[in-house]
């Protein structure tokens, strides 16, 4: 099926963290995992599943016998069910290893993918020009570790190196471009407190801006700051972990300063500039906050629950999850994106009689997730999932 670009790129961006027309390679925040998307797209304060290198590439320094010995998935949904698009998904494999020297730390790989199908190409009078094959592509690498050696495992630091290739009209220009391509970084911080309380932080996609045809009109990379909350707890009675407890609070702000005429801020000098470029009250509106609740049954069945709050994209979403856990090795999710058009207009208008609640774009998507962990820890414990190893006790 085909489809205008212009049309398609505003429909993925209002359901990314990404503001329409502020950057570019929008692959970059696509979030991926059943189990962080059915929280609200949360994960920079818990950072403990294998959503950890998006989100918090410091989680990777803390010990998981879910990547001791490695592990390996892939998730997938339908982009915007509602508008029956069938070339339009979204597509990640990863996999994460942490060696048994706990001083090394952890390794994360992941692979993100969008396909966007056949795209009309127009020029600026409206008149169709050609058929492009679009796509996005990320590939990442990351590290996490901490000051074990030193006696401190409490704080926990990551980097990500990723690579993007964004195809959205490819041999669309003078010399066949219509691509752009290039390096970026994240960093991750994660602090594990007592009582449970966990708090991340990250800044991600640092780098160079980018061009599609003319190397005159560049568009900023979605260099963008995250800030989190996370508890996490374990119930155990009798060596059964009777109930797991994991909750987050994340809020992220894109940092882009764009101009009419000259080229945007680089991210070194726009991560400093955005802050100041408007009202206090804009800029508080540009926060988007993200909720999630997860409640795990005898390490086995997981209930899971999130809300999201985008109030310049009009996103405003409320997540359902299920995920469960087989062997201690074999773990299938499902996510579910509940947001009908007008969706909390109600409630907006109390504080905006103009604001008329979500889009509905991302009504009813689906996110799937099948992971295999802790791929060379087989043994007897598997057998009792449920129970706590004895070591561990």
């Amino acid at each position: 099926m085909k489809k205008l670009i212009p049309l398609l790129l505003y429909m993925l961006a209002v359901s990314t963290e990404a503001g329409v027309g502020e950057s570019a390679v929008i692959t970059l925040i696509f979030p991926f995992g059943a189990r962080s998307c059915g929280m609200g797209e949360t994960g920079t304060a818990l950072a403990d599943d294998e959503s950890a290198l998006y989100y918090n590439p410091a989680g990777l320094g803390v010990q998981n016998s879910r990547w001791q010995g490695g592990s390996a998935g892939h998730s997938f949904e339908r982009l915007l069910p509602l508008l029956g698009i069938p070339d339009l998904w979204h597509l990640s494999l990863y996999g994460y290893y942490q060696p048994p020297n706990p001083n090394i730390g952890g390794f994360g790989i992941f692979a993100n993918f969008i396909n966007m199908g056949e795209n009309w190409i127009s020029d600026a009078l409206g008149r169709t020009i050609g058929i492009a094959q679009s796509w996005e592509g990320v590939v990442a690498l990351g590290w996490g570790s901490n000051f074990r050696e030193l006696g401190d495992t409490t704080h926990n630091f990551g980097i990500t190196a990723k690579y993007y290739y964004s195809a959205l009209a490819p041999g669309y220009g003078p010399h066949g471009e219509g691509t752009a391509s290039g390096l970026c970084f994240d960093l991750g911080y994660l602090w594990l407190t007592p009582l449970g309380l966990r708090i991340g932080a990250t800044l991600i996609n640092m780098g160079r801006d980018v061009y599609y045809v003319d190397p005159d009109i560049l568009d900023p990379l979605p260099l963008t700051v995250n800030l989190a909350l996370g508890y996490k707890k374990q119930f155990i009675t009798n060596g059964i972990r009777l109930l797991d407890i994991a909750g987050e609070l994340r809020f992220d702000k894109e940092l882009v300063v764009s101009h009419s005429n000259r080229k945007p801020d680089p991210f070194w000098k726009a991560m400093f500039t955005e802050w100041g470029d408007s009202s206090l009250s804009y800029e508080l509106q540009e926060i988007n906050i993200h909720a999630g609740l997860e409640i795990g049954i005898m390490n086995t069945a997981f209930f899971r629950s999130g809300l999201l709050f985008d109030y310049i994209g009009e996103r405003y979403e409320y997540t359902q999850g299920f995920g469960i856990n087989i062997f201690d090795h074999l773990r299938c999710d499902l996510s579910y994106i509940v947001a009908p058009e007008g969706f909390m207009g109600d409630f907006l208008k109390h504080f905006n009689k103009e604001k008329t609640g979500s889009t509905g774009v991302r009504d009813r998507q689906l996110r799937f997730s099948l992971t295999v962990t802790g791929l060379a820890r087989w043994g007897e414990h598997n057998r009792k999932w449920w129970m706590v190893p004895q070591k561990a006790l």
